[in-house]
């Protein structure tokens, strides 16, 4: 009986897909299978590396520097480091990481790491970058960063230590949660494409900045969700959303104690609610947390002479808390939030209700 070598048969194509699939170093191992693939690993557009597969630091050094002696960058788009060992990598990795894909202008930097400190962004690495991902490190933005072809940023548990200006004319995603403050003092950006973002932050250590300046210029915004735990809200300041869609926002201070100076602090982040939410009065979907209904309702003043914003609210959803503090919400902030949609009063029904539960 002849036996069929099926796998050799398969198309060039589908074998340089199934390889993009696969961390880098199996796919140059799959490759010594057949002498036809001996070469297929340097025409994948995408090199996907995981420290946690070798054996050391040194051997994925030895493996990446050997590898880009062989490999053809001028068809490599998307560049992709992980390391998931409590350890940490070794900071030599991620720098050589970045300059190589700074020289080589890949479209896509994705960074997962753990414990890597005081890593600087050039401003080169921007030069023809559409999408970066970083989690869990330390960075620093360039001064300024004027990013032309950058589309899409996610930050998530990253350590930033200084302002974020960016520039970008085409940027249409721009993602932060679970990060923390160090040096940031200011977020501007800059991005007539805009159409998603989402900013979640929290203060926890005493040397970060009280105040913190965040400055949209986003024509085409859609959506928004902002999340700050934080003793004092950042002043945020949004040009014109004719397009805004979807609004959700969980602003709630840590301060525990009642004293003159803390209840001063409360109705200062009371104040920058109430500016921020008469800054999205375009929105058609608004979502708000039971906290920040509580720190609204501290201060009915705040509120009791303006009119509601929302003429074209459609939705109001108040999200359960786990700890729920019962709370009583004043008729100026019911008013508020409700009385300018065209269905207000389906709305209330609809607030008191979600408060109840």
């Amino acid at each position: 009986m002849v036996s069929i070598d099926r796998l050799s048969g398969l198309p060039e194509g589908l074998i340089i897909e199934i390889l993009s699939r696969m961390e880098t170093q199996y796919a140059v191992r799959t490759c010594v299978l057949s002498k036809r693939w001996t070469r297929l690993w340097t025409q994948l557009t995408w090199i996907n590396l995981n420290l946690d597969s070798f054996v050391s630091s040194e051997s994925f050094l030895i493996f990446f520097f050997g590898l880009l002696t062989h490999y053809d960058s001028r068809k490599l788009c998307s560049l992709k480091f992980v390391c998931t060992d409590l350890d940490g990598p070794d900071g030599r990795l991620v720098e050589a990481i970045i300059d190589y894909a700074t020289v080589n202008q890949v479209l896509y930097l994705s960074i997962d790491s753990i414990l890597i400190w005081d890593i600087i962004l050039p401003p080169q690495l921007f030069a023809s970058l559409e999408d970066l991902t970083l989690k869990y490190m330390s960075i620093q933005f360039p001064k300024a960063c004027y990013a032309a072809s950058l589309k899409s940023i996610s930050l998530r548990g990253v350590s930033i230590e200084n302002d974020i200006l960016l520039n970008c004319i085409n940027l249409e995603d721009f993602f932060m949660a679970e990060c923390e403050v160090f040096g940031l003092s200011k977020i501007v950006i800059s991005a007539p494409k805009l159409d998603y973002l989402h900013i979640q932050y929290e203060r926890s250590h005493d040397d970060t900045p009280k105040d913190m300046m965040i400055s949209i210029s986003a024509p085409k915004l859609e959506t928004i969700v902002f999340s700050f735990h934080c003793d004092s809200i950042a002043n945020i300041s949004l040009g014109t959303c004719p397009f805004l869609e979807s609004v959700s926002i969980d602003f709630y201070h840590r301060l525990k104690s009642e004293n003159e100076e803390d209840m001063l602090q409360i109705h200062t982040y009371a104040k920058h609610i109430v500016n921020f939410l008469n800054g999205v009065s375009d929105v058609s979907s608004l979502t708000l947390t039971r906290k920040t209904i509580m720190v609204l309702s501290a201060f009915p003043e705040l509120v009791k002479n303006l009119p509601s914003p929302f003429k074209n609210l459609r939705s109001l959803e108040v999200l359960k808390s786990h700890k729920r503090k019962y709370f009583v919400v004043p008729p100026e902030v019911e008013t508020f939030l409700v009385e300018g949609s065209p269905n207000a009063s389906e709305l209330l029904k609809g607030l008191q209700s979600d408060l109840e539960k």
